[in-house]
């Protein structure tokens, strides 16, 4: 079996991403603040904000471009991390990443998937984590509304459709 590596699930993109072109629509990025951008993937979100002028930065602990371990000791006005925790199986991972991200900053919005029916028959579902194993050796976990109550608490939906649920933390 391969060795687990989310990066292998990042996507290569010629424009913004869903989560982040909403993100934009409702103005939250101004050229004043402050920005990181956690499991950035391959860092295109980064690059194409970067572009507008958004002081944004990226870090990705599975792409050595943007694994710059001094970022998270800092505090950012704006604190993204899109389709990240789909996929991560294990949930104390889960948790440990979610409460280093609370310590960056106050503004904290995420991005997941909630479309099952990407679900393949090939796919493996593991109970205990709540997630799905795929033939790559990567992991996929579709959110519904409980599941997301369940393990980011309290949040304002910005997003909340089958595809996507996109909100704040509060």
């Amino acid at each position: 079996m391969k060795e687990y590596n989310p990066f292998t699930t990042a996507l290569t993109r010629t424009s913004l991403s869903v989560p982040m072109r909403e993100l934009m629509n409702l103005c939250l990025f101004d050229l004043d603040s402050k920005c990181i951008d956690i499991g950035c993937g391959k860092g295109q979100d980064v690059g194409f904000l970067k572009q507008l002028g958004v002081d944004i930065v990226g870090y990705d602990r599975y792409n050595d471009n943007f694994r710059d371990d001094k970022l998270l000791d800092n505090t950012y006005d704006i604190v993204t991390c899109n389709y990240v925790f789909n996929v991560i199986c294990d949930l104390q991972e889960h948790e440990e990443l979610l409460n280093n991200i609370k310590e960056m900053g106050n503004n904290i919005y995420i991005s997941v998937r909630s479309d099952d029916r990407a679900i393949k028959d090939t796919w493996e579902y593991i109970k205990e984590n709540d997630c799905w194993r795929t033939p790559k050796n990567t992991y996929q976990r579709f959110y519904t509304e409980e599941m997301v109550h369940r393990y980011f608490g309290q949040v304002e939906y910005i997003v909340n459709n089958s595809s996507l649920k996109l909100f704040k933390l509060v």
